[in-house]
């Protein structure tokens, strides 16, 4: 808590310099695909200036601020830098396109997709660490619909609140193609950059200089590679319910490739 009273009072302190950037580009999803390892990636290049903190939470937890607040967060950009945020829960909320449009219609937006399945799989394991599910996994899946619609508050283990809605959504957030629909009514696809969790482990120098050409910055010839917030529990799967649970997403992938022009093979 002390540590997050300093994040604040320091914002606050920031907010009094006008020159602040707004974002030229922000990571808008998904929760559980790697988005904090992207991050870390895209700042390596010496013409990204990173954000205060990287995941802002504007959009969604703190629409009440003002927007010195959100500045705030943000450098005083020279030398033709950019920066940028990434906050993953920014894909799944129907409201926060037409938000973030208003303030920024010309912000780059970059979508990090994992294998729908396995985001689930990952947001589960995520909530067991954090003491907040105590379902098995077919339960909450099962259930999924019946506890984000009572959108009950959550004690999270950090002492922080949430609610259902945002914690329970494991097969609701893997809905891709219907989301995007929703963004495409704010942004046109050619400021959407998509890759998957698995281009960026298999090829994170490759993906990372698709990015820097989608944000019009220079290739770079090396990036120092890594993972981060891996879960450390790992429930097991029946392979049988696992072949199944991925099936069940086949039609909504479909739709998503035909949306973006690529095939991850989900």
């Amino acid at each position: 808590m002390l540590n997050i009273g300093k994040e604040n009072f320091l914002l606050w302190l920031r907010s009094f310099n006008n020159n602040r950037a707004l974002p030229n580009f922000m990571i808008v999803g998904v929760q559980k695909a790697g988005t904090t390892t992207l991050y870390d990636y895209i700042i390596q290049h010496p013409k990204v200036i990173p954000a205060f903190r990287k995941e802002t939470k504007y959009f969604d937890l703190y629409r009440q601020k003002s927007l010195n607040w959100y500045k705030a967060f943000f450098p005083v950009l020279s030398n033709n830098c950019i920066t940028g945020e990434a906050t993953p829960d920014y894909f799944y909320y129907n409201e926060i396109p037409k938000q973030i449009q208003t303030i920024l219609p010309k912000v780059k937006l970059i979508v990090l997709l994992r294998n729908p399945a396995e985001r689930a799989i990952s947001h589960y394991n995520f909530n067991i660490d954090r003491k907040i599910e105590n379902l098995p996994f077919d339960d909450a899946i099962k259930k999924e619909q019946e506890r984000i619609s009572n959108n009950f508050t959550i004690k999270l283990k950090s002492g922080y609140k949430s609610n259902s809605f945002r914690e329970f959504s494991y097969v609701s957030r893997g809905l891709y193609a219907k989301q995007l629909q929703n963004w495409l009514n704010f942004f046109p696809i050619k400021q959407f950059f998509f890759c998957s969790t698995a281009q960026l482990h298999l090829n994170p120098l490759q993906t990372l200089n698709e990015i820097y050409n989608f944000l019009n910055l220079s290739p770079l010839k090396e990036v120092n590679s890594f993972t981060k917030n891996a879960s450390k529990n790992k429930v097991i799967i029946p392979g049988e319910y696992l072949k199944n649970f991925k099936e069940s997403f086949i039609t909504e992938n479909e739709n998503l490739y035909k949306l973006i022009g690529k095939n991850f093979n989900w």
